[in-house]
């Protein structure tokens, strides 16, 4: 059995073809620039870098039995692509595609688009509801996988002494700066820009960085005493990505109770979940988990075994090959 799968970056090395049993092939299809190439120094626009790319590498589509596209950019590049090559007997399965924001306005387009895949991989359960009413496509199509983490990361007793937010997609910032305010808790905000701190003015004991390199990002996340990630409540993933990111080190994470969030979590046994948008919910939490380091320990050891056991590549592999099969 041939695979591939097209994913839009260039550092993942062999990624999930490690966990690939024997009798299965896979290749990675990248829908990015070479790294020091000149497209890399003049960067494409969105949607339009990634069928470029896809493009020039002059890829044999009908060569694989099924073909992968990781987020929705690469998705619609490898079905236009697809669509030019003619018939093909390969199998389409887009992964963690999100449909929000100005994609929205192009439905019609992303609906002809996705219209031959066999399956489409949501990375919520309500996502899996969601997008198919937005594509008019039968919900049977959907499938729920959780996203995957490298599961390969140690947990850690490293702590310095802070509560580290992270991340950019959908955070709720303003919501966590007031229920930091009146506290003496030491909360750092990684975040991708002011405007994310929601016009909040920043008390004392809050700290905000931007766009940390990747280096010093990891350094944060295993050496903060636990995370907190707040979020908009809507209807589509965010947050997963740093939330298993935090779990695999073993950190504690008091997270917002989103839709995209639930299918990832036991609340207080491998996170904490507040109601989102509820400042004073949250400082309760964060004052709690702050001062109760056994309870913080507790959280920590389930949430690293649950990364281990539910959410790593080997896992994820298994689900996707079991798509293959069915």
């Amino acid at each position: 059995m041939r695979l591939a799968f097209a994913i839009p970056w260039r550092d993942r090395g062999k990624w999930l073809w490690e966990y690939l049993p024997p009798g299965w092939e896979g290749d990675l299809l990248f829908a990015a620039p070479e790294p020091e190439s000149f497209w890399e120094k003049h960067r494409l626009p969105p949607y339009l870098g990634e069928w470029f790319h896809l493009a020039t590498r002059r890829v044999e589509w009908n060569t694989y039995d099924t073909i992968f596209a990781w987020e929705l950019r690469s998705a619609l590049a490898v079905a236009l692509l697809r669509r030019f090559a003619g018939k093909h007997r390969s199998c389409f399965i887009p992964v963690g595609p999100i449909l929000k924001g100005g994609i929205l306005k192009a439905l019609p387009l992303v609906r002809w688009l996705l219209s031959d895949a066999e399956q489409i991989v949501c990375f919520s359960s309500v996502e899996c509801e969601t997008n198919s009413q937005l594509l008019k496509m039968p919900r049977e199509k959907f499938v729920f996988l959780p996203t995957p983490w490298l599961s390969d990361e140690t947990p850690t007793d490293e702590d310095n002494g802070f509560i580290l937010a992270l991340g950019q997609s959908n955070r709720d910032y303003g919501t966590l700066i007031k229920a930091a305010r009146g506290t003496d808790l030491p909360i750092v905000i990684v975040a991708g820009n002011a405007s994310a701190l929601g016009g909040e003015e920043l008390p004392a004991n809050v700290t905000v960085r931007y766009n940390t390199g990747h280096d010093e990002t990891n350094e944060l996340i295993a050496s903060a005493t636990f995370h907190c990630i707040p979020l908009h409540p809507v209807d589509f993933s965010s947050g997963q990505t740093v939330l298993l990111r935090a779990m695999s080190r073993g950190k504690a994470v008091i997270v917002s109770d989103t839709p995209g969030v639930r299918d990832y979590v036991q609340n207080s046994e491998t996170a904490v979940l507040v109601p989102p948008e509820d400042a004073e919910s949250l400082r309760a939490a964060l004052l709690r988990l702050w001062n109760e380091t056994t309870e913080r320990k507790r959280i920590g050891g389930n949430a690293a075994k649950a990364v281990q056991e539910e959410f790593g590549f080997p896992r994820f592999t298994e689900r996707l090959l079991e798509l293959v099969q069915e």
